[in-house]
């Protein structure tokens, strides 16, 4: 439909996160959309792990646009593409539905956010003015700083 062919578009049968390797995978077969990277010792399918640097280095292309909904797991995704984000800088977009209520299993404070973006050299903005940053299920825009 978008025009968009095998040249172009690559299928996965693998996680992204914060480094490449094998992780557990809780799934939800009731609701796929839950499905995430187990934490905590939690047991479940083991997959591959990868990483938008690995992809990006063995593609020999960083990302124009990147769209996550990674059920909390938004910052290992994100230390993953370290490199690509600092690569593309400013002419790289990033929409990122966050899931607050579960970065405390990571050990990661609502509160950090703004700081542990700011690290990777992003800042967030709500995609939509109104809404407030960091809800859960919201949406944020995470652009480069200049």
């Amino acid at each position: 439909m978008n025009g968009l062919g095998p040249d172009r578009v690559e299928a996965r049968h693998a996680a992204v996160g914060a480094s490449v390797g094998r992780q557990m995978l809780v799934a939800f077969e009731d609701e796929p959309y839950r499905n995430h990277l187990a934490r905590n010792g939690i047991s479940g399918q083991s997959v591959n792990v990868l990483t938008v640097d690995a992809v990006c280095t063995e593609l020999g292309r960083v990302p124009e646009w990147m769209r996550m909904d990674v059920q909390g797991f938004e910052f290992d995704v994100l230390s993953g593409a370290r490199e690509a984000i600092a690569s593309a800088r400013r002419s790289i977009k990033i929409v990122v539905e966050t899931h607050p209520d579960q970065w405390a299993d990571s050990g990661i404070d609502a509160a950090e956010a703004h700081d542990r973006f700011a690290a990777l050299g992003l800042r967030a903005r709500p995609l939509t003015p109104a809404e407030p940053l960091f809800t859960q299920g919201g949406h944020v825009i995470l652009e480069p700083m200049r």
